[in-house]
């Protein structure tokens, strides 16, 4: 299944109106500029229901391009995994590259410092950032 054409056409043609959720057309429009979008209807909902996590996903693009520089894309995907230690759902953000697996780690660790700590802890359990390879 065509997740990007999934999502093109749960959603209204028009901005500012509402689409899944209640999530603004505009907002998810941003989303959809920065990140290939999986399990489109369940990210959605997820977030329509945290704003501060659509915060961070709108932030990260910009925090992850002042690390990776070009050459990357970002795939964002939301798990549901009942039965980890931790439980729950969480939003997936990896970074697709094309680096180094080494340089790529650095990079990683370097975003997690320098952007990614720095952000409220409750929310460390709700989005996990890893890598991916091209």
């Amino acid at each position: 299944m065509d997740t990007q054409k999934d999502f093109n056409t749960t959603l209204p043609a028009a901005a500012g109106k509402k689409g899944h959720a209640g999530l603004d057309f505009g907002t998810s429009e941003k989303l959809k500029k920065h990140y290939r979008l999986l399990n489109v209807k369940s990210i959605v909902d997820y977030l329509n229901n945290d704003a501060e996590l659509l915060e961070i996903l709108l932030e990260a693009p910009r925090r992850i391009a002042e690390v990776f520089a070009e050459g990357f894309t970002l795939t964002l995907n939301l798990f549901n995994e009942p039965e980890s230690e931790e439980g729950g759902t969480h939003l997936a953000v990896r970074i697709v590259n094309n680096l180094e697996i080494a340089e790529a780690r650095e990079n990683l660790k370097k975003f997690n410092r320098e952007w990614w700590f720095k952000q409220n802890k409750k929310i460390f359990d709700k989005i996990a950032f890893g890598l991916d390879f091209k």
